[in-house]
């Protein structure tokens, strides 16, 4: 009842100044993991995508399901951890792991 239609919009923004702001601290070789508790693409893949595009000092690592113990299915094709409510008594988020190269 809280949500609005706009708001994707308006948090998918947020997300992109928190990303650029933080991307900013991390030096060369360092890692930064960006994580939603969203299932909306324009605050997960999407934030992602457009930040890798307009930053090619930075390239996504895979999340493997053996490191982190989680199930494989939750491992995207690109390599990105995403969840959805109800699936393994989990709520629906997104993570990705990212690296600045030198």
């Amino acid at each position: 009842w809280r949500r609005h239609e706009e708001d994707p919009v308006k948090m998918a923004e947020l997300q992109r100044r928190i990303l650029e702001a933080t991307a900013q601290r991390v030096s060369p070789g360092g890692l930064l993991v960006y994580a939603v508790c969203s299932m909306e693409p324009e605050e997960g893949e999407e934030q992602v995508q457009k930040f890798l595009f307009s930053h090619p000092q930075w390239k996504r690592v895979m999340i493997t399901s053996e490191e982190c113990g989680i199930p494989a299915e939750a491992i995207t094709l690109e390599g990105d951890f995403r969840t959805e409510p109800g699936w393994e008594g989990m709520d629906g988020f997104f993570i990705s792991r990212l690296r600045r190269m030198a």
